[in-house]
């Protein structure tokens, strides 16, 4: 686990580390799933879009209802704008919907102090959420902001192996000249450390009509926002 602060980043496996009822743990994504088959229910979307050579973002909400993707497209192709990041992304929780973040909010406060020793039940925070990517979502290499009391982010992936298919959406690490893909299927996870670290990540297009479903959460120490 050391390896997560020497190198800013660990690809670990859910079932060994964090998940300990494998059953209850795919109940729990079945529904998920099956909750999210109307993106436009509980989902937005991010679409952020730059200028055409790319060295700045154009002043347009990257937030939008699901309904104005393809309005966000059209924009993009008649404007020649290049588009940084999309995906969908958790907006609009209901009472279920909350108790699946619960459930996995619950995963990782029983893990993630093993790590930081500092967190608590009483001062740990998360601002998470559900991601799902399909065909041509991606994020382009970056690296992320420095918010205050921010120690990690911690990234499980929910979608069945068997129907990845060479679908894309790897999580691509870099630190230094060492590069590292994960491959986002249930079974693995990803913790970027932002303490002494901000690793340069990007996520690779999404293809083959996989839909890369992850839990999200950015790990607070409350204490010190």
């Amino acid at each position: 686990m050391n390896e997560l602060f020497t190198k800013g980043y660990l690809v670990g496996d859910v079932y060994k580390d964090i998940v300990k009822d494998q059953s209850q743990f795919n109940s729990v994504i079945d529904k998920l799933f099956k909750m999210s088959e109307d993106k436009s229910v509980y989902y937005g979307y991010r679409y952020a879009v730059k200028s055409p050579n790319g060295e700045q973002f154009i002043g347009m909400d990257d937030q939008i209802p699901v309904s104005e993707i393809q309005e966000r497209h059209k924009f993009v192709a008649e404007k020649n704008a290049k588009v940084a990041q999309r995906w969908y992304e958790l907006r609009n929780p209901s009472a279920e919907m909350y108790e699946i973040l619960t459930y996995f909010r619950t995963l990782v406060s029983n893990f993630i102090p093993t790590l930081y020793p500092e967190l608590s039940d009483a001062n740990i925070s998360y601002d998470d959420s559900i991601s799902i990517y399909e065909d041509g979502d991606f994020i382009e290499p970056h690296t992320d902001g420095q918010n205050k009391g921010r120690l990690g982010v911690i990234l499980i992936y929910l979608t069945k192996p068997s129907e990845y298919k060479d679908g894309g959406g790897k999580l691509i690490v870099t630190n230094n000249s060492i590069t590292e893909e994960v491959i986002p299927v249930r079974g693995n996870y990803t913790i970027l450390d932002f303490t002494n670290n901000n690793v340069q990540h990007a996520v690779q297009p999404v293809k083959n009509g996989f839909k890369r479903f992850c839990y999200i959460s950015f790990i607070y120490n409350k204490d010190k926002k």
